[in-house]
């Protein structure tokens, strides 16, 4: 089982690697549900931490529909953090209609040349989420970060298994969305391989809490066999 950790500052991804996270996601702005990271604070991580970064790349709050410049913004950026070793990308672009934009999907993924890329929480918006994760793998991401809709990925924990399920191997499902140890047994965990939260508590300022870290971890943990 895999942990990730979001963390929404220089400071956060420390406290997350530290605290035994298996990946991070690395964002700016938690307010806005994330946005495109420094990339001077980015180099500085590289140079001492070893679990892997993925990066954020998103250009703005609000929606998920961009404008070509905007999709020109998100390709250098991609560019920008590839040479300087990001191990993944996070992003997601809709079109009008609610659905993936195949166009700038592809154009990105085909830009990471290689280096996985996942599908973010745009996700949750889709208008036919079965249709939209055919578009997705057909892009070449190497996974969907969702709650399945609206709401926490708890909550919708059933229509998280279908996903999963509708898949067939073909992408990872990446439960994310108010995913904390208290509720994280509520997810299959003969479902899903990977799991997403920011392990933020009520008493951690806005940080990831290392105890909560260590928490979810033990939650994942298989039972001994005997």
């Amino acid at each position: 089982m895999l942990l990730e950790i979001a963390c929404f500052t220089p400071e956060s991804v420390t406290i997350a690697a530290s605290a035994g996270a298996d990946r991070i996601e690395f964002c700016d702005d938690a307010d806005t549900g994330g946005l495109t990271p420094s990339i001077d604070d980015f180099i500085e991580l590289k140079k001492s931490v070893t679990v892997p970064l993925f990066v954020m790349l998103r250009p703005r709050a609000g929606d998920f529909v961009y404008t070509e410049e905007e999709v020109d913004q998100l390709y250098l950026e991609l560019e920008t953090f590839a040479y300087y070793e990001a191990d993944g990308f996070v992003f997601g672009a809709l079109d009008a209609a609610g659905m993936p934009d195949t166009d700038a999907c592809r154009t990105l993924v085909s830009a990471a040349n290689g280096i996985p890329c996942t599908f973010h929480r745009a996700f949750d918006e889709v208008s036919d989420w079965k249709t939209a994760m055919d578009t997705i793998i057909s892009c070449g991401f190497s996974r969907i970060l969702t709650s399945g809709k609206p709401g926490s990925a708890p909550q919708n924990a059933a229509l998280l298994s279908e996903m999963q399920e509708y898949t067939a191997g073909r992408i990872i499902v990446l439960p994310g969305g108010g995913v904390r140890s208290s509720n994280i047994t509520q997810l299959d965990h003969s479902v899903f391989s990977e799991f997403h939260s920011s392990a933020i508590t009520a008493t951690s300022n806005g940080r990831p809490d290392p105890q909560e870290i260590s928490r979810l971890k033990a939650a994942l943990s298989p039972f001994p066999v005997i």
